[in-house]
């Protein structure tokens, strides 16, 4: 039966995922720009969650689903690794209600609808997880040597991943298992990590440390020192990453998560791919703040923690949790149509969904209306314009172009790659897209600009997207120049 529900499951998800009113959300045609240049590296993110969108769509062809197809197989695959570790551990029937924890998760159920960078994260971590688990006793070369480069290929999706290489090192050093440090076959799997990582270390060098100082941006570390309404913010968020309902089989029955003897026998193990992410996450929110998402992959530990508590439990007291978690993972997946049905109109109050409606209507009535052609330079001061636009009317990135007068502040992608004045060619056409109409100091910059145009597309009352076009060329480059 827990079978049955866990494969259901995966094959639901390919199915949302071709639903009409799933397009891509603006970081996704984002990253598929990415993908278009393939490299070592980005502007804000290692470069995992490029290839695999290059190698979906360049596979299938270019399209919302083949963007991002690669988010259910992956988190599908991630679900089947929980499996193996905690077959490892304990036993099938164990191992098939920590696969299902996993996937009826809120945070595994919502991030599945999506291709973002958590989900190389999440499978590089139980891989590397997995692998870890068959090397710890060993010394043959060849295990630590695909460990090695499955940790490296972690770090080159999300740089979180450190967590579970410092994690992984404290587990050897706590367990008794020291030796390992003076053997060969460990020192291997440490170069060959840093060999796989070096890639992405080598390309921010040669882009002046961008996505370094990107990810320091956005954590905030320069501004207040101490913020414990931040942190707090943060605990309680990990409700809802983990789901109301197993973390109140969790806490409601704590007792046997503490007498059982086999999680006494595993509860190093398990504690150190989940408490060093943690720790560290909560220290980055006490000193400034810190996502829900930041710390996701400890569900993946917690997953098998919960399930090892739960495998004494009455099958009636599992299953109605598993339902109710799925309940409401359904209710969110179909929500635009439940609102339809109640005949409730979909805004931003009310459905998470709004930020993704209307740009792919906008965007090919844009390219029908202003003829886009090959030759076309979509030019703009929005990532999201640039993101949607150039997705949707099927613009390739080497044909967006980015507004930017503070060439010392990078903004993203575009503009660390495609900003007018190192790209501006006079014989090429260029659209100014704008979000509102143009301002004198953009202006300013060129020798003719056309008249303005306005295009709107209405999804309905409350959402309406509207852009300003305008043909310009003769670009005097920036003030400050």
């Amino acid at each position: 039966m827990l079978l049955i529900c866990l494969f259901g499951l995966g094959a639901y998800r390919f199915y949302i995922l071709s639903a009409d009113y799933m397009p891509v959300f603006f970081d996704e045609a984002y990253y598929y720009h990415w993908s278009e240049q393939l490299d070592f590296g980005y502007y804000s993110k290692p470069p995992m969650v490029a290839w695999l969108i290059a190698l979906a769509t360049k596979t299938i062809g270019v399209s919302s689903f083949s963007v991002k197809l690669m988010s259910p197989i992956l988190y599908g695959a991630t679900a089947w690794l929980v499996f193996e570790i905690a077959r490892f551990l304990a036993d099938q029937k164990t191992a098939l209600l920590a696969a299902l924890i996993f996937s009826s998760t809120p945070l595994v159920g919502f991030y599945s609808l999506f291709m973002t960078t958590d989900v190389p994260l999440y499978f590089f971590w139980a891989l590397a997880s997995f692998l870890f688990l068959h090397c710890r006793d060993s010394s043959d070369y060849k295990r630590w040597s695909l460990l090695g480069v499955v940790l490296g290929l972690g770090l080159l999706s999300k740089y979180t991943f450190i967590a579970l290489n410092l994690g992984l090192v404290l587990y050897l050093f706590l367990s008794g298992r020291r030796h390992v440090f003076t053997q060969v076959p460990f020192w291997l799997a440490v170069l060959l990590c840093g060999l796989v990582a070096s890639t992405n270390l080598y390309w921010n060098v040669v882009n002046d440390f961008v996505s370094f100082r990107h990810t320091q941006d956005i954590a905030k570390l320069s501004e207040s020192l101490i913020n414990p309404l931040a942190l707090l913010t943060f605990w309680l968020s990990q409700i809802a990453v983990f789901g109301v309902f197993w973390l109140g089989v969790f806490v409601w029955h704590w007792r046997l998560i503490y007498e059982s003897s086999l999680i006494r026998q595993h509860i190093l193990f398990l504690s150190c791919i989940i408490v060093p992410l943690f720790l560290l996450v909560s220290v980055q929110a006490l000193l400034s703040r810190a996502f829900a998402n930041w710390a996701g992959p400890i569900v993946i530990g917690a997953s098998i923690l919960l399930a090892m508590a739960c495998v004494k439990l009455k099958r009636k007291v599992v299953m109605t949790a598993l339902v109710l978690q799925l309940f409401l993972l359904s209710i969110f997946n179909h929500w635009p149509q439940i609102l339809q049905a109640l005949d409730i109109e979909q805004h931003k109050k009310n459905s998470p969904y709004t930020r993704i409606l209307g740009w792919r209507e906008l965007s090919q009535q844009l390219h029908i209306s202003l003829n886009i052609d090959s030759e076309t330079q979509l030019l703009s001061d929005s990532r999201k314009l640039l993101a949607y636009l150039g997705f949707h009317a099927r613009v390739p990135v080497t044909r967006l172009v980015y507004w930017n007068p503070v060439r010392e502040n990078v903004h993203n992608q575009y503009d660390l790659k495609n900003n007018i004045a190192d790209t501006y060619d006079p014989a090429l056409r260029y659209l100014l897209v704008l979000q509102a109409p143009i301002n004198a100091e953009i202006k300013q910059r060129f020798r003719r600009v056309s008249k303005e145009q306005k295009i709107s597309y209405t999804y309905s009352a409350m959402i309406v997207r509207t852009v300003y076009i305008y043909q310009v060329n003769g670009f005097k480059g920036y003030a400050n120049e």
